[in-house]
């Protein structure tokens, strides 16, 4: 009986080694698919930053060239004010004083 007791406590040992044997291989697998997945992860997480920094570069490039056209604009423009007023200036001095008045 106290073989018996010894026997049955080595089976048991035995079946519960045999037990966590497996929970620790299905661990150590799940352990080696989360690094895998978190490689993957990284990579995607440093592929989306450099998307990211070449899209604020494009977006500050797109931001320069908008102010260099809107000011090529404002620069024309006021060129064209003023041509505008020294022509309006010109015809009243030499064509009004030939126009009729009433």
């Amino acid at each position: 009986s106290l073989l018996e007791a010894e026997a049955d406590m080595k089976d048991t040992a035995k079946a519960k080694n045999v037990e966590l044997v497996k929970e620790l291989e299905s661990l150590r697998v799940q352990f080696s698919d989360l690094q895998v997945s978190n490689h993957q992860l990284s990579h995607q997480v440093s592929t989306i930053q450099a998307q990211v920094t070449g899209e604020k570069r494009i977006k500050v490039a797109f931001e320069e060239f908008n102010k260099y056209e809107d000011d090529r604009v404002s620069s024309r423009c006021a060129e064209m004010d003023a041509r505008l007023d020294a022509m309006s200036i010109d015809f009243e001095e030499e064509l009004y004083p030939h126009m009729p008045t009433a």
